[in-house]
């Protein structure tokens, strides 16, 4: 469920931004803006079908992992490149938070037993609800701390020099999160691994 408002969060806060800046800051009306995401939005819808078929050849774990690399990778390509290195960062991003958000939700789903499996939905919409709305306004308060303070903050400085510096430091604080998330799913089966080897030579 962390991994899963976590991610969503840092793809709600990114799209929220980018939505503003190009608005405000680049003057692309609201169908221009939208064009312009679209890749975003579309790598998303991908991911959440891609994930679900690379089970076929993975386990649940290491496809969540991969997909925290994919968003960590992504978010920083979007927060660091302008131009095409932009495009490809939101195609990645995109693609990785489907990734996420798909087995996320499945690993949250199937965890719990059968007479749980109302507060596994309730837990799974929570952290879609909780991560979604948090990253947006995490991610509009960053931008408003480090817009230029001259005179106050105008909207054109918000989305565009914060916006800048809140996509930035959360590019940066995000990759830690990827990898301990990672590592403490890896542990996972490595648990799983020796319950199993241990109840079979206890079999023996």
């Amino acid at each position: 469920a962390a991994v899963i408002a976590t991610t969503l969060g840092v793809f709600n806060g990114t799209l929220y931004l980018l939505t503003l800046r190009y608005q405000f800051v680049d003057g692309l009306s609201a169908i221009e803006t939208g064009i312009v995401l679209l890749p975003l939005a579309a790598a998303m819808a991908v991911g959440g079908l891609v994930g679900p078929a690379l089970q076929g050849w993975f386990t649940q774990q290491h496809v969540i992992v991969a997909g925290l690399f994919m968003v960590a990778f992504g978010f920083l390509l979007v927060a660091t490149t302008p131009g095409t290195g932009e495009t490809v960062g939101m195609i990645v991003l995109g693609l990785g938070s489907g990734i996420v958000m798909a087995i996320g939700a499945n690993a949250v789903m199937s965890s719990a037993p059968e007479i749980r499996t109302a507060d596994a939905g309730a837990i799974q919409e929570s952290a879609f609800a909780l991560g979604g709305g948090t990253g947006i306004a995490l991610f509009g308060v960053m931008a408003i701390q480090y817009a230029p303070a001259t005179a106050g903050p105008s909207a054109e400085a918000v989305y565009d020099t914060g916006a800048e510096m809140a996509l930035t430091v959360s590019a940066f604080f995000y990759p830690f999160f990827a990898i301990a998330a990672g590592m403490l799913l890896l542990t996972t089966i490595r648990n799983k691994n020796g319950s199993r080897k241990s109840r079979t030579g206890a079999q023996r």
